[in-house]
């Protein structure tokens, strides 16, 4: 993500704090058993519910009717515009075409969820314990 965020950030004169602002806000708010919550949320019940949608309905309606290329690059792009988050779109796409490539390629849904879990879990972990 550093490689893929530095051309942007010297364009846009932003710096990395800028990107984690908004999950910084909602990290900084959750205390005692919100943080739980949270962890579940983000970690587990958006990864199966997004997989489940972008790329179990979305990619798969879209490469029915016309290509697996379109359908990628459709649940890839509704994916990152869908989060609403202007500066984090770059970053979204990536992770969209990456889970969008793991699913047809394995021709399941688990190994997008689980990565889609993963990075959510890790993403988590530097804000909660790395970044206090």
């Amino acid at each position: 993500m550093p490689l893929l965020y530095w051309p942007i950030l010297q364009v846009l004169d932003k710096t990395t704090d800028d990107v984690s602002s908004e999950a910084r806000e909602l990290v900084d708010s959750a205390t005692g058993l919100g943080i739980l919550v949270l962890v579940l949320i983000v970690a587990v019940g958006a990864p199966i519910a997004e997989e489940l949608f972008y790329r179990g309905l979305v990619l798969r309606a879209v490469e029915k009717r016309w290509s697996t290329a379109v359908g990628l690059v459709a649940s890839t792009v509704l994916f990152g515009v869908a989060h609403l988050q202007g500066l984090q779109l770059p970053a979204l796409l990536l992770f969209g075409a990456v889970a969008g490539t793991l699913t047809v390629r394995s021709g399941r849904l688990g190994p997008a969820i689980l990565c889609h879990s993963g990075f959510n879990a890790c993403t988590l972990f530097v804000l909660l314990v790395l970044d206090t």
